[in-house]
């Protein structure tokens, strides 16, 4: 590495060769985010001063930092933050990192939850799960832009996870984000959790873990040896958590009530099978992203009636949804 006395600029600018030696994305832009984080300075610091001597004690965290990123891990982690919907949430090896895409899935809850106030009276107050939180991304743009609607009121919103630290993590953003008082985080295993009562859901939102066991080997090195696995495979063929939350559904879900699901490349269709194998006259929706793949699937009322008919599900294909965003911008596809 350079030698000490090295000016900013020099440190900077090694680290980038280094890190695209380690095969990094974007490694000039890596190796600056790292220098600022490392040296607790902006942008136009950075530029300010990329002819000075740089500090040694940044100069020590920087180093730190650039070989845990030539090491692979997710600059997210190392940063100690994410961006999500416009919102800055804290992140690490607790958690997965919240992705772009994920604000599609926000969206489409966010839409049908406006739907279902409209159709309710506002004296009554309806229960939405974000089920598997992780870093309670989901559920705190939920009351992020519920506010927004001036919908809060009408809303309990429940943020449900396996994990007592991941738990942790979603408190932590809750309050960071100013919405923990909105939000209730319940431990246990998708819709198990004690607070809930038969026919009491209105609405289900997951972005569950969907990644086929056998796909583990071609996921980049960040995803695969850094990102929790509980978080990431979802058996055999990546569906069994799809599975699971379905099951405990059809018992749980409220008449005039929603399920919004993310999906992994090449899954709409057979999820979309998984509910109208539950619910067959539910109405079954599909929604791509800005690349085109179906990311997201949304089932609709009536929900209480397919229960109580039992037919079998003749078509498991998705029915495409225009749809207009509430929230953040175009989403971007990671490749899982």
């Amino acid at each position: 590495m350079t030698a000490p006395g090295s000016t900013v600029g020099a440190l900077v600018e090694e680290a980038a060769r280094r890190l695209s030696a380690a095969q990094v994305e974007i490694p000039r832009r890596t190796a600056e985010w790292l220098w600022m984080h490392a040296a607790g300075v902006a942008k136009h610091e950075l530029l300010l001063h990329w002819r000075d001597e740089a500090d040694p004690a940044a100069v020590s965290a920087f180093l730190v930092c650039v070989g845990r990123r030539c090491a692979r891990e997710p600059l997210q982690y190392i940063l100690g933050e994410a961006d999500f919907a416009g919102l800055n949430l804290d992140v690490d090896r607790r958690v997965l990192i919240p992705r772009p895409e994920t604000e599609l899935l926000v969206n489409a809850a966010l839409t049908q939850i406006v739907a279902m106030c409209r159709r309710t009276p506002s004296a009554s107050r309806l229960t939405v799960v974000d089920l598997g939180t992780g870093s309670g991304a989901i559920a705190i743009a939920l009351a992020k832009g519920l506010a927004r609607q001036g919908l809060l009121p009408q809303i309990r919103l429940l943020a449900t996870d396996l994990s007592a630290e991941a738990l942790d993590v979603a408190r932590s953003n809750a309050l960071r984000c100013g919405v923990s008082d909105v939000i209730e985080f319940l431990q246990g295993d998708a819709l198990l959790p004690a607070a809930f009562a038969a026919g009491t859901v209105a609405g289900l939102v997951a972005n569950p873990p969907y990644i086929p066991e056998s796909a583990a080997t071609q996921l980049e090195p960040e995803v695969r040896n850094f990102e929790p696995a509980a978080a990431l495979y979802g058996g055999r063929d990546g569906l069994d958590m799809y599975r699971r939350i379905v099951s405990q559904a059809v018992a749980r879900l409220a008449d005039d009530a929603f399920i919004a699901f993310e999906v992994g490349i090449h899954q709409a269709e057979a999820v979309s099978g998984l509910i109208r194998s539950a619910f067959p006259v539910a109405d079954v929706e599909c929604i791509p992203d800005a690349q085109g793949i179906l990311r997201v699937v949304v089932a609709r009322p009536p929900v209480r009636d397919a229960r109580s008919h039992g037919v079998a599900a003749s078509d498991h294909s998705c029915l495409l949804l225009d749809f207009i965003p509430l929230i953040g911008g175009a989403p971007s596809d990671p490749g899982i």
